[in-house]
């Protein structure tokens, strides 16, 4: 008589090469090659049979489990690689700030240890090179490269995007001579860094599962602030060696970043769409539409971009602002701030995730809500670390600032990536990175109010405004996603 076997073979997928395949494929992939490995394992065991049932049922137990452990470390392998992306990403693009000093005198050790004293750069030119300087091309390749991210080979637009990137930081370092010079550096690396975030992040949204995406997503954008704080340690490195060799040694790490890159990150996954020259552009206007058709979508971008603008009115001027108001602690400063963007940053990043996934169990719109918690908490914080005169009371106010403020990415893109079809994440993506060039607004209106303000009540009031209408935008997108993710 014919026997009826049963059996489940789930988990990673075996020989793979990081980032090849989505969860969901390697469960379906997973159950024939299982299948395959308990005919074989019943045939040369002449189906032997114990208690209670065959031993193809504890086969079946075996092989998942096994493959499970695989595509787990494959998963989190990927996402320690991309980790590290996320980080020279991120060190390379706020170098420039920690390499400016506009109190200082002109002499021969500050042209050395300075970029703006030694190329002749004013405040104002410095606001436009760490803002629109660097998101002009930026935000403009953005939608492109979201959806190259959806049609491409992603390991290889990520290796030369790295490359880009250093190369541009290494020509910075060497040869440039002036403000122009710095400038189409920076629009390079604008251009760049513009086709990291939508592979990264849609690398990460294929390989986890949703009830890990949030926690997964959080490490990753958690980058931001182990950059930012290495950028911040990089003023011992100048003060020391200089900033041209600084910036020349970043660069020679980004290159065999790149290097370790195009090895290791490789695509099985087949375009969704032949890409050619001529449709590229048209192609993402219509996955832009696609994406756009979320009320959910459309609110959570709105409070995104509003986020980012309270971001990067602290990212650009806060650290200046500080450096100056307590002159007397530069190295403190360096080494604290440090500690801070990257403990507070990293944490608060991490946690947020964290917590976002557990309150989302019964409704993933309610991963909205730590993001909106946190906008409306951090406001006091940060306006008290700028007014307080003692220097330690603000650092442990700014650290309580970025503990409360920055839990926003996890929740934000893993609920995007949810929000829209599968086909088109890499422009949802995409159009996230395109918002900076809203958040960019921020330091050059904070760098116009303080000609008639003081700096400190400029960033205070500008940086609050932009948390409270953020908070309110990310709980005006819980309640429309909701029926969405339903």
């Amino acid at each position: 008589s014919r026997r009826m076997f049963s059996f489940v073979a789930c988990g990673g997928t075996e020989g793979a090469c990081l980032g090849t395949s989505s969860w969901r494929e390697e469960r379906t992939e997973l159950s024939l090659r299982g299948y395959r490995k308990l005919l074989v394992h019943a045939a040369g065991s002449s189906l032997r049979r114990v208690r209670g049932g065959t031993c193809i049922r504890c086969s079946a137990e075996r092989i998942r489990g096994g493959e499970a452990k695989r595509s787990d470390w494959r998963r989190w392998l990927l996402l320690a690689l991309l980790f590290s992306v996320y980080i020279h990403n991120q060190w390379t693009r706020n170098s420039l700030q920690y390499a400016v000093n506009f109190a200082v005198q002109p002499s021969a050790e500050a042209t050395r240890e300075f970029i703006n004293v030694a190329l002749g750069f004013s405040p104002q030119q410095y606001a436009f090179l760490a803002s629109y300087g660097f998101t002009l091309l930026y935000t403009f390749a953005s939608l492109i490269a979201g959806r190259v991210a959806d049609t491409v080979d992603r390991g290889k637009t990520l290796s030369v995007s790295i490359f880009l990137w250093s190369f541009a930081l290494l020509v910075q370092a060497q040869w440039s001579q002036g403000f122009l010079s710095v400038l189409a550096c920076r629009l390079l690396q604008g251009l760049a860094m513009a086709f990291t975030g939508p592979q990264c992040l849609s690398l990460l949204t294929d390989r986890f599962p949703p009830s890990s995406l949030s926690t997964a997503i959080s490490i990753y954008t958690s980058g931001v602030y182990v950059g930012a704080a290495l950028a911040s340690l990089s003023m011992f490195v100048n003060s020391h060696l200089g900033w041209r060799l600084s910036f020349t040694s970043l660069a020679i790490v980004g290159l065999l970043l790149a290097l370790l890159t195009s090895f290791s990150v490789r695509e099985s996954r087949k375009p969704l769409e032949p890409l050619s020259s001529s449709e590229s552009l048209s192609s993402a206007m219509k996955s832009a539409a696609t994406v756009l058709n979320s009320p959910g979508v459309i609110m959570l971008l709105s409070a995104s971009a509003l986020r980012f603008a309270a971001g990067f009115g602290i990212g650009v001027w806060c650290a200046p602002f500080l450096r100056a108001k307590f002159s007397s602690y530069q190295a403190e400063f360096a080494a604290i701030n440090a500690l801070i963007i990257s403990i507070g940053g990293c944490a608060s990043s991490i946690a947020g995730g964290l917590i976002a996934d557990r309150v989302a169990k019964s409704d993933k719109s309610r991963r909205l809500l730590v993001p909106a918690a946190g906008c409306f908490l951090a406001i006091p914080f940060f306006c008290l670390a700028l007014s307080v005169k003692d220097f330690y009371a603000s650092m442990v106010l700014l650290l309580l600032q970025f503990l409360i403020a920055e839990c926003w990415f996890g929740p934000a893109l893993s609920t995007l990536g949810l929000l829209v079809p599968q086909n088109v994440r890499g422009v949802s993506q995409g159009m996230f990175s395109m918002l900076t060039l809203v958040g960019n607004l921020t330091p050059v209106l904070i760098g116009f109010l303080s000609s008639r303000l003081d700096l400190g009540i400029s960033i205070a009031i500008v940086v609050s405004l932009a948390y409270l209408l953020s908070g309110f935008a990310f709980l005006f997108a819980a309640s429309s996603a909701r029926t969405a993710l339903k």
